[in-house]
């Protein structure tokens, strides 16, 4: 029986599905950043925001580059764990200013739900296929982990 994985396209759809989802964190952290919030909630939001622009710009790297395949069909969101990721992310704003409900809503909706779908990608990856999307897959899982670590941290404060 042969291993399942990733044809070109498949991978590269989810990889750009990954930068739609580091750009949404990107943004949303760096906007939160600017509200009128305890210092340090301000400048770990900042840094969050900081370290998703790059680990965007590092799956960024790893799509595919060819004169004959066009980008733009790469760019979005297409699977369904994805979309509830981005749904989560676009929610995220209408939630509250009170920066206790903003963090509450990072810990137990956004993050989670970036986890499962950066989970489902690694797991229908293949080593030998997929080697450098695993490497920043496995990146933005540490750094998801770390922000959750950070924010439940941040809340404790909060309260």
């Amino acid at each position: 029986m042969t291993e399942p994985f990733f044809d070109l396209f498949q991978a590269a759809k989810r990889i750009g599905e990954c930068v739609a989802l580091e750009d949404g964190l990107f943004i949303l952290f760096g906007t939160w950043s600017t509200h009128d919030l305890p210092a340090e909630l301000s400048v770990l939001l900042h840094v969050a925001s900081r370290s998703h622009g790059e680990l965007s710009e590092a799956f960024a790297e790893r799509l595919p580059v060819s004169a004959s395949i066009a980008i733009n069909q790469f760019q979005g969101i297409s699977s369904p764990l994805g979309l509830a990721a981005k749904a989560a992310i676009d929610a995220a704003p209408t939630v509250s200013s009170e920066p206790a409900r903003m963090v509450d809503f990072m810990v137990c909706e956004v993050i989670p739900a970036i986890e499962r779908a950066y989970g489902e990608a690694f797991f229908l990856t293949a080593p030998h296929c997929d080697g450098p999307f695993r490497v920043v897959l496995d990146r933005a899982l540490s750094a998801l982990e770390g922000d959750l670590e950070l924010f439940r941290q941040a809340m404790s404060t909060l309260q």
